[in-house]
């Protein structure tokens, strides 16, 4: 359960997100050059990724797993990355790659479809 901080801060989020988005030209905000980039997620309420402690659910298989990080990166000819980074006790992460496309049917939702994964690549801090 979240505390009432985080909360408000969601809601924040929500407000800012919304300013930035009437802020783009009309037609396909979503696929405007400004989206191309490394993006880190910093906040997310999606239920799902609280779920599964991150993108693809390894995070819940794996005791003990905290989901670290999470990084997308899109780019102009409409691939994208997208990259999770578990957490294990202190030292050890493991990192999650997904690998495939972007589109936004609508001009303001980015739909991601991923083609690959390479999952629980491990490494040391």
């Amino acid at each position: 359960e979240p505390a009432a901080n985080e909360d408000a801060t969601v809601e924040q989020v929500r407000k800012i997100a919304s300013r930035l988005e009437q802020g783009f030209s009309k037609g396909n905000a979503a696929m405007s050059p400004r989206m191309v980039g490394e993006w880190e997620l910093i906040v997310c309420d999606s239920p799902s990724v609280a779920y599964n402690k991150g993108l693809t659910g390894l995070g819940r298989l794996v005791p003990f797993a905290k989901l670290d990080s999470i990084w997308q990166i899109l780019r102009s000819d409409g691939t994208a990355t997208a990259m999770e980074t578990l957490k294990v006790g202190s030292l050890k992460l493991i990192e999650n790659r997904l690998e495939g496309n972007y589109s936004s049917p609508d001009g303001v939702t980015l739909e991601q479809t991923y083609e690959t994964a390479r999952l629980g690549k491990a490494k040391l801090r």
